[in-house]
């Protein structure tokens, strides 16, 4: 159990996740999870799949922005400056990491923040030109 706001962000950011509640106890939420993670870890040993070792938490550059609190790897090209955090894993890291990319090598483009969401209270909304306009809470959209 996490106590402490900095202690829950430093295990979240090793964790390379980007929520924020403890990632175990929503994957214990998911129906058949243990089924899923199974399969998952089949395709990452056939794959040779290897996490991000280079992922030391939110990176110092961020510090005074608002997205201070995601994890990043320092050795993602920015192609923006320092915010908003726009990036690309360099080809040699790429080829290292094989198939399987870890998703904190992932391309990132956007134009703004990226929004601290809560699995707890996160919700999609679908409206407008529907026939059936709905919300969708996380636990829903699993099942």
């Amino acid at each position: 159990s996490l106590r402490t706001s900095a202690c829950f962000r430093t295990q979240r950011a090793m964790a390379a996740t980007y929520v924020t509640e403890d990632h175990a106890a929503i994957m214990k939420k998911i129906p058949g999870i243990d089924k899923i993670q199974a399969e998952v870890n089949k395709l990452k040993a056939e794959f040779k799949y290897s996490p991000d070792a280079d992922l030391k938490g939110a990176d110092k550059k961020d510090k005074d922005t608002p997205d201070k609190w995601v994890p990043r790897n320092e050795w993602m090209n920015r192609l923006t400056g320092i915010h908003p955090f726009n990036c690309e894993a360099p080809v040699s890291l790429l080829r290292e990491k094989g198939f399987l990319t870890p998703p904190t090598l992932h391309y990132v483009r956007n134009h703004g923040l990226v929004p601290e969401l809560s699995w707890n209270t996160h919700s999609i909304d679908v409206s407008g030109l529907v026939n059936k306009p709905m919300k969708i809470t996380m636990a829903e959209l699993v099942k």
